[in-house]
């Protein structure tokens, strides 16, 4: 595990990460979907 960031920065641009995985994740797994369909 990680060490928890220390400053007040660094968790914001943590969590945004966060964020922009769960985004990619779902785009993901929607372009993925849309592919299944078109076949």
């Amino acid at each position: 595990m990680e060490d928890p960031p220390k400053t007040r920065r660094e968790l914001k641009k943590s969590a945004k990460e966060k964020k922009a995985d769960v985004y990619s994740a779902k785009h993901t797994r929607i372009a993925a979907a849309t592919k299944l369909k078109k076949k």
